[in-house]
């Protein structure tokens, strides 16, 4: 599905004639709350909460979905990225008894990006 999506995001721009990756793909991370241990050493890998809020274990199962992402949104409803990591790791909170928190970082085919400045809620 992601090469399908990127050939297909790559076809409607010459991303590579402006000195870009296919689909301008970039790798982006994501900081997040952990509400449990799933992680930690000695942990099953598979062995996630059931926690119905936005945190590590809901974005791993399904993956990114902006109908579970959280509120409070600066530009709109989607999921936050951002291309350094020390900003990200800003949005991790560790609410279970453990050490660690959760940075996830991803593949993300951006495309045509356009830069915001200033928030929008629309």
């Amino acid at each position: 599905m992601f090469k399908a999506k990127l050939q297909a995001i790559d076809a409607s721009y010459s991303f590579e004639a402006e000195g870009m990756f296919a689909a301008n793909e970039r790798r982006l991370w994501h900081g997040t709350k952990r509400e449990c241990t799933v992680g930690d050493p000695g942990t099953a890998p598979t062995g996630f909460c059931k926690s119905t809020t936005y945190s590590i274990c809901i974005i791993v199962q399904p993956s990114f979905s902006k109908e579970k992402s959280a509120r409070g949104f600066m530009f709109e409803k989607g999921v936050c990225t951002s291309g350094t990591s020390f900003r990200s790791h800003g949005y991790t909170k560790q609410v279970a008894p453990s050490p660690y928190r959760a940075m996830l970082m991803y593949r993300v085919l951006v495309g045509k990006a356009k830069k915001l400045t200033q928030a929008d809620h629309n």
